[in-house]
């Protein structure tokens, strides 16, 4: 069975659960990171070194970082569905995971954590507001 560390209230954590979920694929979910903990444990850092979540194990395979746990899955369980086998076809979705990446998760969280994490005494106006046309752009 599929087993994913994380958080549900992670981003990247959410697009992992999302695909999953698209797949309709079986899984267990461990909740490790944020006030959970877990991160720095040497069981954790076995499976992956950089101490972040997500971490998928299926069977023998243990992968991190989200859009390679995504393609994984994709390709593994979503053939003719969320895979195409034409490399073609196949880089449009890589295009806007690898977007979504670099360019807009940067800004998104920006705006995320100077708003909604930051209690309202010690938010900083002017990013969370360039934050948020930075956003409005992509």
């Amino acid at each position: 069975m599929i087993k994913i560390w994380g958080r549900r209230s992670a981003y990247n954590v959410q697009k992992v659960l999302w695909t999953i979920g698209e797949l309709d694929l079986p899984y267990e979910h461990i909740t490790v990171g944020g006030s959970a903990g877990g991160l720095n444990q040497p069981d954790f850092l076995a499976m992956n070194p950089s101490g972040r979540i997500p971490v998928l194990v299926d069977e023998v395979v243990t992968i991190w970082e989200s859009n390679s746990i995504i393609r994984y899955l994709c390709a593994t369980y979503g053939r003719n569905h969320l895979w195409a086998e034409s490399p073609a076809k196949r880089s449009l979705a890589d295009r806007w995971m690898d977007w979504e990446l670099a360019t807009l998760q940067p800004n998104f969280l920006d705006l995320f954590w100077g708003f909604y994490r930051t209690p309202e005494a010690l938010r900083n106006q002017q990013n969370i507001q360039r934050s948020l046309e930075r956003c409005q752009k992509h």
